[in-house]
């Protein structure tokens, strides 16, 4: 199947939805403005179009991940610089299980700030995974990130990193109350990215963080969790040719 309008349209995450069908979130310059907007596509079992959704301003604005709420509704994250504090920030788009707005929230500092992945926590409350260049130790450090819908708050967001770029590209909850985190690091100061992965406490403190590469540049892309509570990481690994 292909979908799309008369410019260009991007997917950047699918998810199983419970009816049997599937929601896919990107961007879109074919609907709304005629910038890119975050765009929400949701089709059957046979990947028929049920409804699509385009939400943003007139900057530029992208649906990175998605999930389907324990309220049967979605919730979608990426950033926008339509709105916010500078640059880029954060944004969190909420629609109910029929693809109509509930709310749109977005965070971040006067930098360019993103979210990558997100996680349900609790009913109501979820953990975002990205990168920020706002807060945090310089160049664009990993951030981890909270909103409670219940009281329509960001409570915390909690930075990873060095003065160099790193950064989360995915999230999976543990089997306790936390969560894992996956992306680019460096390790001890070294001048090559490594695979950074860190395990959370439910309030975003880090129990651990950890690295794993070679001596060239190495990243993580996706993780997640075993039934023998290991956890999976996928992303690339550059070998040196000796």
């Amino acid at each position: 199947k292909v979908y799309g309008g008369n410019r260009e349209d991007q997917a950047f995450d699918i998810i199983n939805t419970q009816d049997s069908g599937y929601l896919v979130i990107g961007s879109t310059s074919s609907f709304g403005f005629d910038n890119s907007q975050m765009y929400f596509l949701k089709l059957d079992s046979t990947g028929a179009i049920q409804w699509s959704k385009s939400h943003g301003g007139t900057g530029q604005e992208s649906g990175n991940a998605v999930i389907q709420t324990k309220d049967g509704g979605y919730l979608g994250v990426g950033y926008t610089n339509s709105w916010g504090a500078g640059g880029f920030d954060l944004l969190l788009v909420k629609l109910d299980s029929s693809g109509h707005l509930e709310y749109e929230k977005y965070f971040g500092g006067p930098n360019w700030d993103f979210a990558n992945d997100v996680i349900e926590l609790d009913s109501n409350v979820f953990v975002m995974a990205g990168e920020t260049q706002s807060f945090g130790n310089g160049g664009k450090d990993g951030w981890i990130v909270s909103y409670d819908a219940n009281n329509q708050v960001f409570d915390w967001n909690k930075t990873i990193g060095s003065n160099k770029d790193e950064g989360f590209k995915a999230l999976t909850q543990d089997y306790t109350d936390g969560f894992y985190a996956v992306g680019i690091g460096f390790q001890n100061n070294q001048s090559d990215e490594d695979v950074m992965v860190g395990r959370f406490k439910e309030n975003g403190d880090s129990l651990w963080i950890k690295f794993y590469g070679d001596t060239l540049n190495d990243y993580g892309s996706d993780i997640t969790i075993l039934e023998n509570k290991n956890i999976a990481i996928t992303g690339a690994l550059s070998i040196s040719p000796d």
